[in-house]
């Protein structure tokens, strides 16, 4: 298949303000596309809440079943499909190696977005997982906003933590290179959840492949043009593909 020959692409992006979601998805839906591309679970639910009819593809979702956007892996139904991010496994990992780094560290900031219902689900997982190790003290700092991000790192330096542990989300590869200026001020060792987010300048990281997940996520957009998912997905009578997603790149 070939863009602009076989289907148009319709990009709209929060640029990390999760306050312009409703709005951009209403611009998507007006467009009447064949399918949504969306990333991470907040946004993928966004757009579940937003159109029961319109086949939504997600990237980067974790979760699915718990937050109600599939009735099970197996058998999703409704208009939900898309690749699995296993965040509660690699949170932990993540956790581990930025120990093995900097082993003297025993107050750790986390750096997570309150808007991203995954990243939230997330805090306790990483708590119940160091209850065990009594000397090391978790200091989460939720955001909402880019503006938010630099509050965040007040209260780190409030708290005098000596790492920072930053969740997997796009609001947090949008403002990467920010993040790293931030930490590297304040001489703070970062792991992240994608590569990207250590070329901008972040310390290191153990996560997901981001290319990887969305080339393969184009896949699932493919099938759903041709057909494939007609039983699964209703509507779409046209071949034009809405994306939304967080990141500025384009």
């Amino acid at each position: 298949m070939i863009e602009g020959r076989d289907y148009d692409v319709a990009i709209r992006s929060t640029d990390g303000d999760v306050t312009r979601v409703p709005k951009l998805l209403t611009e998507l839906i007006a467009l009447k596309p064949a399918v949504i591309l969306t990333t991470d679970t907040a946004l993928a639910l966004a757009a579940k809440r937003a159109t029961k009819e319109i086949p939504i593809v997600g990237v980067l979702v974790a979760a699915p079943v718990e937050f109600g956007l599939v009735k099970s892996i197996a058998h999703p139904g409704g208009n939900f499909t898309g690749l699995l991010s296993s965040v509660g496994k690699l949170v932990p990992k993540q956790l581990e190696l930025l120990q093995e780094v900097v082993p003297t560290a025993t107050r750790i900031g986390v750096l997570f977005n309150a808007s991203n219902p995954a990243n939230s689900g997330g805090i306790p997982l990483l708590e119940s997982d160091t209850a065990s190790k009594p000397l090391l003290k978790l200091v989460p700092v939720g955001v909402r906003v880019p503006a938010d991000i630099d509050t965040a790192f007040q209260a780190f330096a409030h708290d005098q933590v000596e790492t920072v542990l930053v969740f997997q989300d796009a609001l947090f590869s949008s403002n990467a290179k920010h993040i790293a200026d931030l930490a590297l001020t304040a001489r703070l060792p970062t792991m992240f959840g994608f590569r990207e987010q250590v070329e901008a300048g972040g310390l290191m990281s153990y996560g997901l492949n981001v290319i990887y997940q969305f080339r393969r996520t184009a896949a699932f957009v493919e099938k759903i043009l041709k057909g494939t998912s007609s039983r699964r997905f209703a509507g779409g009578d046209t071949t034009q593909v809405g994306v939304g997603h967080q990141s500025q790149d384009r």
